[in-house]
């Protein structure tokens, strides 16, 4: 398995995406295709527009993960007007349709960092991670972690998690949980029960790999 790791590619932006909505089981919130892409085009642009750090995991050739970090005092790597602008048009529409649902989430969120806050300095977030499922348990989550810790050691970074994601990774990788919440979101008619965990690591730390 010949796993090389470079800078993400725009052409593989699409996909990456689609990642995520499997990754993330974006499609138990919405049946609609139409607003799925919308939110998950949305999602993407608003973190890759602020990333500082772009790695992109190339399996014998093939785009299979994507992770990206945004440092404090590095500037983003791939900034861009007509992103920016897309969101902003689209704000609106993600607004009414997720607005309601994903309040608690934010909130639960925003309370967990402002908590961590009041003890650390964190130097950066890692915003974005996500593999092809076709290659899960083959490490390419791993080395795309070990890579951020190559270039960013001994820098204090925290991330976001839930219970319908991979939350799983990180507590086998020496990030500790600094904050959990328990929230209930409503959409397309039922309540979902969810947990959001606040994860943070000293990179640099043993088990980085």
């Amino acid at each position: 398995m010949n796993v090389e790791l470079r800078p993400l590619r725009q052409q593989d932006f699409a996909l990456a995406r689609q990642f995520a909505i499997t990754g993330m089981h974006l499609g138990r919130y919405t049946r609609n295709r139409l607003e799925l892409a919308m939110y998950s085009r949305y999602f993407w642009n608003t973190e890759i527009t602020q990333a500082t750090r772009a790695y992109g995991a190339y399996l014998d050739g093939q785009f299979v993960g994507a992770l990206l970090a945004k440092m404090v005092g590095e500037a983003p790597v791939l900034p861009s007007k007509r992103r920016v602008l897309a969101n902003r048009i689209t704000d609106w529409c993600v607004y009414g349709l997720y607005g309601a649902m994903t309040a608690p989430y934010d909130q639960a969120n925003n309370e967990m960092l402002q908590k961590y806050r009041q003890t650390n300095e964190p130097d950066g977030e890692i915003l974005f991670l996500a593999v092809d499922p076709k290659v899960n348990g083959q490490g390419i989550g791993t080395k795309l972690v070990a890579q951020l810790r190559r270039d960013e050691q001994w820098k204090l970074i925290y991330l976001y998690s839930d219970s319908s994601c991979s939350y799983q990774f990180y507590d086998h990788r020496g990030f500790e949980r600094v904050g959990e919440k328990q929230i209930e979101l409503s959409a397309s008619g039922k309540v979902i029960p969810l947990t959001c965990y606040l994860y943070s690591k000293l990179l640099g730390e043993e088990n980085a790999e």
